[in-house]
Parts: structure tokens; C-alpha cells; sequence
């Protein structure tokens, strides 16, 4: 048996209903506050992870890197050291004191 009065019960009832509702409310409010924070860190990763990723060797550069053949290699540096040995070869005449 109840022996309490109908009008407490009732403003009782509505008391605890009022809290869940306030509950309901900051749960419903926590949730979107946590989407917010969310999208937020989204942008903010998107901000920083592009600028400070070393993973990414060079994310700006457009160009194909062309891979050569490797008799097509030999011969440009075979080029390079005849190249190289021609010029020292007009430094040692120029440095040369038998010219003066």
C-alpha cells in the first residue's frame, strides 16, 4: 500500500520526469558538441597533416620521373666524365706556365 499522498506522488512523477528530460537535453547536446569537435579536428587535420607529413616524399612536385634504360645511363655518364676531362684538360693549358 502506498500511503503517501496522491499530489506528492504526482509532483514527484513530474520531478523525475523533468530530470530525465534535462538528461535527455545535455545527452542530446553532448552529441552534438561532439560532432562539432569532430568536424573541427577534421579541419584542422586536413590544416596540418599535408604540411607536416613526412611520408610524403615531395607532395608538390608534378613531374613523372623518366626511367632510363641502363646502356642509356652508362652513355650519359661515359658523356659527362669525357665532358669533365675536356674541360680539365683547358684548365691545365690555361694554368700551364710553359704559355706565359
Amino acid at each position: 500500500m502506498d500511503f503517501s499522498p496522491p499530489k506528492e506522488v504526482t509532483k514527484v512523477k513530474q520531478q523525475i520526469q523533468k530530470i530525465k528530460d534535462e538528461v535527455k537535453q545535455f545527452q542530446t547536446e553532448e552529441q552534438n558538441q561532439r560532432e562539432i569537435a569532430k568536424e573541427q579536428k577534421a579541419k584542422g587535420d586536413a590544416i596540418y597533416w599535408p604540411i607536416y607529413n613526412l611520408d610524403q616524399k615531395n607532395p608538390t612536385n608534378q613531374t613523372e620521373f623518366e626511367h632510363l634504360q641502363p646502356e642509356q645511363l652508362v652513355n650519359d655518364i661515359l658523356e659527362k666524365d669525357r665532358r669533365v676531362a675536356e674541360i680539365m684538360s683547358e684548365i691545365k693549358a690555361i694554368l700551364n706556365p710553359d704559355n706565359f
